[in-house]
């Protein structure tokens, strides 16, 4: 089973996007997306007045006085909370960490895949996929990819010497509903493929 654990309060955001218009009880992270494509780095553009542990545990200084949050730290650190909880008695083995993925089995017959996530606000690159020209999806699906959004998760390109801070941008859910609308013929090609 693979489940993508959205963190709720929390909202990262591109440059140019008017905070005024966020609650303030969100807490807000920029993203700096001048790294490997498809990835960003998350600096602190506005702390909400209560927030989680693992974000807290995980916020590092940059060495130029901006705050970010650390991809590796907050994913060790939602492992660890996790394990706490897990620890009320549950037969709960946590297996190696491939990517974002923290893989854990229960009673050894449920396989879980859990990936931790934050919801980012990235209309720039959605719009700019929705204005190309295309013969599919139709329009509707394509509003409805747009309006899904999209998430960074906690893993950083592979060779990079900062990964540790970086987060991958995903979306997943737009991903799920383009899959949901393959006709038959399209599923069996992706198939082979």
């Amino acid at each position: 089973m693979d489940e993508l654990a959205v963190f709720k309060g929390v909202l990262c955001v591109e440059a140019g996007i008017n905070l005024h218009n966020i609650p303030e009880d969100i807490d807000v992270f920029r993203m700096d997306t001048r790294v490997y494509q498809g990835h960003c780095i998350l600096l602190q553009e506005r702390p909400a007045n209560a927030r989680y542990d693992e974000i807290t545990n995980a916020l590092c200084d940059d060495g130029y006085g901006n705050v970010i949050l650390s991809s590796s730290l907050f994913l060790d650190e939602c492992q660890a909370a996790m394990t706490k909880y897990h620890e009320l008695g549950f037969p709960v083995v946590y297996h190696e960490r491939a990517g974002p993925s923290i893989p854990m089995s229960l009673y050894d017959m449920v396989h879980h895949d859990k990936v931790v996530a934050l919801r980012c606000h990235y209309p720039s690159i959605l719009q700019k996929w929705a204005a190309r020209p295309r013969y599919w999806p139709s329009p509707d699906i394509v509003k409805k990819v747009v309006s899904l959004g999209a998430y960074v998760t906690p893993v950083g390109f592979r060779h990079s010497e900062y990964k540790h801070i970086e987060w991958r941008i995903c979306f997943n859910t737009g991903e799920a509903q383009l899959v949901n609308d393959l006709h038959d013929t399209q599923t069996k090609v992706d198939v082979i493929l």
